[in-house]
């Protein structure tokens, strides 16, 4: 059953939205949003940031990074890409979640900024996130950091996005290599066919009309990349239908059970067995799509961070 904390949210404040959108306006409300429903922020020792400098093989500008420390002497480190369709997300609509997951996984957390569609589609988001994983991984030691303990994760198109790099850096005999994955509700199959698009196509907050629009705005129509077609099926759009997977790292997935993307998920997390991945499948009964956000209203996202820590605990990383 829906939790009726739930419940209450999609009948007072996360009210049916309905595309196509005005981009600035759907970015303020993301943001306003945030503001109402994440709670006062969890203390952490500090918050600084940096920049990653343009990279010409990339075609990536110079990138905002910020950086959480729960406490001195942090060895391991979260990289998180925010979720919002690769259209909305901030640092700051996204600083609740990481102050949680610092301290909740002990870690220090490193939060990109990187490119949003339409203005930028793919493939900047997803080079932009290559980009700033790698030059974090080659400045472990500047950030007092283990490199072998850099984990990757993100939400919704966030995690979406870390497979993408995974693969990139993998198929691009990187040396920057994640040490885990952690997926919350990750988009994993642009083609949008798995039943729970059809179960909760509406009313559940993120909407099949809402995620196809998402699609359009990230990876339009007619889309070229160096002279070639992308299509849905291409794995950077699709990483359900890669066949690379085997270079992942021990990924976690977890899925909300009342969302469009849950099926999509609960198959990613079915091929990575197929495709010999060390895994954990996490379904959260009862809650909807971008649930962890919502750190002031549900239980369950105040108590993701402590199980996303205690898989990367149980891996030794």
């Amino acid at each position: 059953m829906l939790d009726p904390a739930v419940r209450l949210l999609l009948d007072t404040i996360l009210l049916p939205r309905h595309p196509p959108f005005d981009v600035a306006a759907l970015r303020l409300a993301h943001l306003a949003s945030q503001e109402v429903l994440a709670g006062e922020p969890v203390p952490v020792q500090s918050v600084d940031g940096f920049t990653v400098d343009p990279d010409a093989v990339l075609g990536t500008p110079r990138l905002a990074v910020r950086r959480y420390q729960p406490r001195a002497g942090c060895r391991r480190a979260i990289i998180w890409l925010h979720g919002g369709g690769w259209v909305v997300g901030t640092l700051d609509g996204h600083d609740p979640v990481a102050r949680a997951l610092a301290v909740a996984a002990d870690s220090q957390v490193f939060c990109v900024d990187y490119r949003l569609a339409p203005e930028a589609p793919y493939p900047a988001a997803l080079a932009d996130c290559s980009a700033a994983f790698a030059y974090i991984a080659a400045n472990a030691g500047r950030f007092g950091v283990d490199p072998a303990r850099l984990v990757l994760g993100g939400d919704s198109a966030g995690g979406h996005l870390a497979v993408g790099v995974t693969r990139w850096l993998a198929s691009g005999g990187s040396p920057a290599r994640p040490a885990a994955l952690a997926l919350v509700y990750p988009v994993t199959d642009a083609r949008m066919l798995h039943g729970s698009y059809q179960r909760f196509a509406q009313g559940y907050h993120l909407s099949a009309a809402q995620m196809a629009w998402f699609w359009q705005q990230y990876a339009p129509a007619g889309l070229t990349v160096d002279g070639c077609s992308i299509g849905l099926e291409h794995p950077d759009l699709s990483p359900l239908l890669a066949d690379d997977l085997h270079c992942l790292p021990p990924t976690l997935v977890v899925t909300a059970e009342f969302d469009v993307l849950h099926d999509e998920g609960l198959a990613f997390a079915g091929v990575l067995g197929n495709a010999g991945v060390e895994h954990e499948y996490l379904e959260v009964p009862g809650v909807i799509h971008g649930f962890l956000r919502l750190q002031a209203a549900l239980r369950q996202a105040r108590d993701l961070p402590d199980r996303i820590s205690a898989q990367l605990d149980r891996w030794k990383v």
